[in-house]
């Protein structure tokens, strides 16, 4: 219900009117259509603060499906309105019942006068369609099924998106490299040493001169094999 997205969305008030009652919506609905689409509603006239102010006539001439309830059912809807902040009596010439929306709630509503009116979806557990067939139940079924399509071409761009961008990061990064670990100073001496034969039984006794501390530097033995290289 259209009532109960307007006054829950903007927080006018906690709790919005717990029955399901074309006159809200309709009295609502008039209001902010006619805000945002003046130029559709040629009959009324704009008060001093530019909101659009109405007269029950008036609503009802613009809205006959409104003339079904009674005057004082129709004036005690708005009263409620009044209430819980949404609308507010206007000052008219001639017209003693007149009313607006209220400054907090035409605030809330238009943060730009560039950005069209969309309307806030009804909550979730107020999921029942309308099966009024006047013009304002096709605009909410229609800024419903607006919501869902984008929702939905949201979900299925995220899913066509996601695999080419998985795949283009993957050519872009390059492989990782396992840092090769530091030689430990027998390779290094097996390395630089010219006889490459029966490294396992001087391995043996790298170990067993290095346990005994008696085993040179690393260094030291670079030299040495250095200089008998330049000896021969």
């Amino acid at each position: 219900m259209l009532i109960y997205a307007v006054i829950n969305f903007y927080g006018i008030a906690e709790n919005g009117f717990q029955e399901n009652t074309d006159a809200y919506d309709w009295i609502i609905a008039s209001f902010i259509n006619a805000n945002m689409q003046r130029s559709s509603y040629p009959k009324l006239t704009i008060d001093d603060k530019t909101y659009l102010c109405f007269s029950y006539n008036e609503m009802v001439q613009e809205v006959p499906f409104l003339g079904k309830h009674s005057k004082d059912y129709f004036r005690k809807k708005l009263n409620d309105m009044i209430n819980v902040g949404m609308l507010e009596k206007a000052e008219r010439s001639g017209f003693p019942n007149a009313y607006r929306l209220s400054d907090r709630a035409n605030n809330a509503m238009q943060h730009s006068k560039d950005t069209p009116c969309v309307l806030p979806l009804p909550p979730l557990e107020r999921s029942t369609p309308h099966t009024s067939n006047e013009g304002g139940s096709k605009y909410i079924d229609n800024n419903i099924n607006i919501y869902k399509e984008k929702e939905i071409n949201k979900e299925k761009e995220s899913s066509e998106i996601t695999p080419l961008l998985i795949e283009k990061n993957l050519e872009l990064t390059p492989p990782t490299i396992a840092p090769t670990p530091p030689l430990g100073d027998f390779e290094v001496f097996w390395k630089a040493y010219p006889n490459k034969k029966g490294k396992g039984g001087a391995k043996i006794k790298w170990d067993a001169l290095k346990k005994a501390k008696k085993l040179p530097s690393i260094q030291v033995i670079l030299k040495a094999i250095q200089a008998q290289k330049e000896w021969r």
